[in-house]
């Protein structure tokens, strides 16, 4: 029993490249805004040092009002809770949470035979400022937004490495009319980081299965 307790227990396996180290200029239409720097973040209770966030803009000329921001964190514990989603995040720092929906994104840079991707949108408001968060599990390589789908992922009998990440497309505008435009940047923003994160810095499936 012991010898199949060691066989098939889970292992943290590290990113195949830092998301410290995350390269906006792979991304088709966004760069990093001007005068963004780096920002430091409550690691201890993101619960992960590996993470990217920058606030981005579009590189053509756009809707300049409009604030984005990309946020990536990456885990590997096999015992992960998934405790950490923008809706409850958000309701704890006293954010209203005005609505959640899913929707079905398709990305074409993860192939042309890949699923749509399951999105959850969730719209806040906070002190006259609106916005929106589209986020997306990827664990283990597969797409998900609930977290009792990502905990099943990588608690089930398999891969012998196992890691999540929470990939959030985050806007903030300040007219609610301005909602429809800052979805499909949300959208946009999220079908040309999945393909760079999967293709660079996530684990592929050979290393997982310990290969």
């Amino acid at each position: 029993m012991e010898w199949l307790a060691n066989r098939y227990a889970k292992h943290p396996i590290a990113p195949r490249r830092s998301l410290t180290e995350f390269d906006v200029s792979a991304l088709e239409s966004f760069r990093a805004a001007a005068g963004s720097g780096p920002v430091e973040l409550p690691t201890e209770d993101i619960g992960t040092e590996e993470l990217f966030w920058g606030r981005l803009e579009e590189k053509a000329p756009g809707f300049r009002d409009l604030q984005i921001t990309l946020f990536v964190t990456y885990y590997s514990n096999p015992g992960d809770p998934v405790p950490h989603t923008p809706e409850v995040c958000a309701r704890q720092v006293g954010i209203t949470v005005s609505n959640i929906a899913s929707v079905a994104l398709s990305v074409p840079g993860l192939g042309p035979n890949h699923p749509p991707v399951p999105v959850r949108v969730v719209d806040f408001e906070k002190v006259g400022t609106h916005g929106l968060t589209g986020y997306v599990f990827c664990a283990n390589g597969e797409f998900r937004c609930r977290r009792d789908q990502v905990r099943w992922i990588i608690g089930r009998p398999g891969d012998r490495y196992v890691y999540f990440s929470k990939i959030e497309a985050i806007l903030s505008y300040a007219q609610e009319r301005d909602r429809p435009y800052a979805l499909e940047v949300c959208q946009r923003l999220l079908s040309e980081a999945l393909p760079v994160l999967v293709a660079e810095y996530f684990p592929d499936s050979a290393d997982l299965k310990g290969e």
